[in-house]
């Protein structure tokens, strides 16, 4: 299946396999966290850029250091073997509110805060095979590193050009 036109919103991204029974591990933009609902139709991205429609057969959510873990069971998807290609995709939505917002396009130019305030700017998001990591050109003119991974990129917020991180301190060390 094709992008039927430009109906269809990333809201998130698949983050990691996890077990046996094909269940994933999402990454997804706090607002459209109401898209994942048992029955939820929504679409997968696979490597050639074809959108597949899946449905939502569980969700499981875990809260785990102050943040949203959500690991679902998609019906087109029976074990870990046919969720690995999937690993690192997108996906989307064709309801209204889905976020046009992603790591790999639309977030350049967004104010990066952490606990102690603004620290820069997006430059610019590189690709990489485990996950996208953002260019940060830092409010004292030097450049900072951060994994697009829950623990570092808390929330993305589109309406006001923002990025929320946390436990940062690390990266600024290294």
């Amino acid at each position: 299946m094709t992008e039927p036109d430009s109906r269809l919103g990333k809201i998130g991204m698949i983050e990691q396999v996890h077990g046996l029974d094909g269940v994933v591990r999402l990454s997804v933009a706090v607002e459209m966290e109401e898209k994942l609902r048992e029955g939820e139709l929504l679409y997968l991205k696979n490597r050639r850029g074809d959108f597949i429609p899946v449905r939502i057969e569980q969700v499981r959510l875990e809260e785990k250091h102050k943040r949203c873990l959500f690991f679902v069971k998609f019906d087109r998807i029976a074990n870990r073997t046919e969720a690995e290609p999937f690993l690192n995709s997108g996906i989307y939505s064709d309801q209204p509110g889905s976020s046009s917002v992603t790591a790999e396009v639309g977030i350049e130019g967004y104010r990066v805060f952490d606990g102690t305030g603004q620290i820069g700017t997006v430059s610019s998001v590189m690709k990489n095979p485990a996950h996208p990591i953002l260019q940060i050109r830092t409010s004292s003119g030097g450049e900072l590193l951060i994994p697009w991974v829950d623990i570092y990129v808390r929330s993305v917020d589109p309406e006001n050009r923002t990025v929320q991180c946390g436990d940062i301190e690390i990266l600024r060390n290294l």
